[in-house]
């Protein structure tokens, strides 16, 4: 028995080890248009990473790709029509967090409805038991239970073969624990029944030997042999029913850390670990698309400013549905000049700002109109009249740059003051209550730090930028982050 603690204390501290990983916030906020346009919150900010949607269409879950959203750290995607009203993600390449798709209910052996966890190299056991090769791995969760499948390499999931014994777990664990703290982790186990010592169900294993396996109550299991699948299911209700579970488990953003292993057990051996797939990040959020549409877009009084045919423009939108906007355009005298960008961070749970700035205005400019919908069918607009366009043709306006916009720590701004006595630069707020004054003592340039002038950090927000104090001076509308 000491022989078999020891190597269930290891292989504990090895499980533990490829399970944690670090737990990130990815779709914690998703915005859906009226109809079928959603914003998904990157999880990698790597371009290498793309995110994946994840819907059922009916017959099986499948991957859509999504789409950047203006730079902002959001992607959008398309839900087909008739998709299953709960969606799913995951991040490839990796596949090291995967949020399954929810369902009412699922049935025990209902692959079509898990969602891909895992893949794991052919031949990597390290016994010649083809059984013990884990293949892939798939989880999701309904109304009261989670759920697994694991299909191996072949010739079934027999659990005896003399006085050899076979184990298969699915696995969950606290995603924030540190491996040294020894957390608990509770493993949803299909194995051979042996009278005092094990059997079949969910336990909470702590990594002292068998006298750490507490079994918490049963497991529904079904094997596929034809196939080569073990479906596992148990009551989310046995699992929130122990303290320590509880202590971790956030039903806000329930993450937990997950992977699968099989195991060798024999009485001179102990236990001893086979395979174990890819440690992955579970998110059991239910993720649905709303079925409908009751409110409009509300649109703020745009700000607007312009100098030289030269003009900036700043709007809030709010939609309490909340939907994103799938039309957010500037129209010039009912010509489509180009789309407003949104304002980051993103939030289309409250007023979203969006925002163009070097807007060209033709000569005779009369109307500017900033165009929103949420369907694709409904529109709304708010208008800027008597745009004139007019350029200055005996003087012309300073040039005024900022860059980068969006900036977080500082914002780099030339302007061209040869026509203008007072070499400086002012900050506004969009309320026009001035937050800095720079002066500027070279024509190249100078730095803005985002701080006010007590010297206290700005808010993230809207800001416009004046370069020098007469009413026709130019400016520019920036963004800090």
């Amino acid at each position: 028995m000491n022989c078999k603690a020891k190597s269930m204390l290891l292989m504990l501290t090895i499980l533990l080890t490829a399970l944690l990983l670090h737990a990130q916030a990815p779709y914690s906020s998703v915005f859906y248009s009226g109809e079928n346009f959603i914003g998904i919150r990157k999880l990698v900010f790597n371009a290498e990473h793309q995110d994946q949607l994840l819907v059922h269409n009916g017959n099986a879950i499948v991957p859509i790709e999504s789409e950047d959203y203006y730079g902002s750290g959001w992607r959008t995607a398309s839900i087909p029509v008739g998709s299953h009203p709960y969606i799913g993600f995951t991040n490839s390449p990796q596949n090291n967090l995967v949020n399954p798709i929810y369902w009412q209910e699922i049935s025990a052996n209902s692959l079509s409805k898990l969602t891909l966890m895992a893949n794991d190299p052919a031949g990597d056991q390290s016994f010649s038991n083809v059984n013990l090769d884990i293949r892939e791995v798939y989880a999701g969760f309904s109304a009261d239970k989670v759920h697994f499948a694991i299909r191996n390499a072949g010739n079934g999931f027999p659990i005896s073969s003399g006085l050899t014994y076979f184990s298969y777990m699915a696995l969950l664990v606290n995603p924030d624990a540190d491996p040294v703290d020894n957390p608990p982790v509770y493993g949803l186990m299909y194995t051979v029944n042996l009278t005092g010592v094990m059997s079949p169900g969910l336990y909470k294993i702590t990594g002292t030997g068998f006298s750490g396996l507490n079994r918490l109550g049963d497991i529904q299991t079904q094997v596929d042999a034809a196939n080569n699948l073990l479906y596992l299911s148990c009551d989310w209700s046995l699992l929130q029913a122990d303290a320590d579970f509880m202590s971790w488990y956030n039903a806000e953003y329930p993450l937990a850390g997950s992977m699968a292993l099989s195991s060798r057990i024999t009485l001179t051996g102990g236990i001893q670990e086979a395979d174990a797939s890819p440690a992955v990040n579970l998110l059991f959020k239910k993720q649905q698309v709303p079925g409908a549409n009751l409110y409009g877009p509300e649109l703020s009084v745009p700000v607007y400013v312009e100098n030289g045919g030269i003009a900036s423009v700043y709007i809030e939108y709010y939609d309490a549905d909340p939907n994103l906007p799938i039309v957010h355009k500037v129209l010039l005298d009912g010509v489509e000049y180009g789309d407003l960008l949104p304002v980051t961070p993103i939030d289309f749970s409250q007023s979203q700002g969006f925002y163009l700035d070097n807007i060209n205005l033709p000569p005779g400019c009369n109307t500017i109109e900033l165009v929103f919908s949420d369907d694709g069918i409904n529109y709304f607009s708010q208008y800027i009249n008597n745009c004139s366009g007019a350029q200055d043709a005996i003087a012309s306006p300073a040039i005024l740059s900022a860059y980068p916009n969006p900036f977080v720590a500082s914002l780099n701004i030339k302007a061209d003051f040869s026509a203008i006595p007072e070499k400086g630069i002012r900050i506004y707020n969009l309320k026009g209550q001035l937050i800095r004054s720079i002066s500027l003592n070279q024509a190249e340039g100078i730095v803005w730090d985002g701080k006010d002038s007590r010297g206290q950090n700005t808010a993230p927000g809207i800001y416009l930028l004046k370069a020098g104090q007469s009413q026709t001076a130019p400016l520019k509308v920036l963004k800090l982050k």
